[in-house]
């Protein structure tokens, strides 16, 4: 049975199933930055500057907002956390929607806040979701 013939069998199943190999589609896109950048540039991009930068956002935050994952444990490209209440949650991603930070909503199995900061994310767009992240802490905790 050919390739085609599976199919149904394969969209029966989770979703999971379905996902394309991420392994071999990072390593290759990490080659091609390495090519494409200067070693100055790539340290610049990759220094996970921004996400330290939203980490301590989170942890100085005297509990309002808690990470998803372990310290040692963290991504640099997508920073999770969890406000004190999935009402709460909700609201975050609703007001910084108004102000211009989008994609905010974390993942549909998991929840609470995912800050994406994916392909050099400006350090700038960072700053701009702690500052907001701040303010609403401070009206709603």
């Amino acid at each position: 049975m050919g390739a085609r013939g599976r199919f149904p069998i394969a969209a029966a199943r989770e979703p999971a199933t379905q996902t394309p190999a991420v392994v071999p589609a990072a390593n290759g896109s990490q080659v091609s930055l390495r090519l494409t950048f200067s070693e100055d540039t790539w340290v610049e991009v990759y220094d996970g500057t921004g996400a330290a930068v939203l980490y301590d956002a989170i942890d100085s935050s005297d509990g309002f907002y808690s990470g998803h994952a372990a310290r040692e444990a963290r991504s640099l490209m997508n920073v999770t956390y969890r406000l004190p209440s999935e009402e709460l949650d909700a609201r975050f991603c609703d007001e910084a929607t108004r102000h211009g930070l989008d994609g905010l909503k974390g993942h549909r199995t998991v929840g609470g806040i995912r800050a994406s900061i994916y392909n050099a994310f400006p350090r700038e767009g960072v700053d701009v979701l702690v500052d907001f992240m701040k303010d609403f802490a401070s009206r709603n905790g």
